[in-house]
Order: structure tokens, then C-alpha cells, then sequence
């Protein structure tokens, strides 16, 4: 959501007014979006590291 395909799609639902709720790795890469939609945006920062569900398949 922070960059790419994601990102566009994101900008585009806030531009139509719907809400957008998404995870980034770098919170500073949507502060923008946060800041200009605070109350349609929403973002959740994963940690870097792989987790044990999508490393054990």
C-alpha cells in the first residue's frame, strides 16, 4: 500500500471517499495519505522479518 499498484489503488479509493485500512513496513511511506485523509486512512507497520507462517511452507 505504500508504493506501486497498492499505492495507486489506495489513492484511489480515498479520492472516491471510501475508507482504506492496510499494512507498510515503513509507517513514513503513508504519512502523507494519514495526513490528508485521518478519517478514511488507516495503516498497521509490520516488523522486517519474515513470520513462522509465511516462512514454514
Amino acid at each position: 500500500m505504500s508504493s506501486g499498484f497498492g499505492r495507486h489503488l489506495a489513492e484511489q479509493l480515498l479520492t472516491a471517499g471510501e475508507r482504506v485500512v492496510g499494512t507498510v513496513r515503513r509507517p513514513e511511506t503513508v504519512a502523507d495519505l494519514a495526513e490528508s485523509h485521518p478519517d478514511t486512512f488507516r495503516s498497521s507497520s509490520t516488523p522486517p522479518t519474515p513470520s513462522a507462517a509465511s516462512t514454514s511452507w
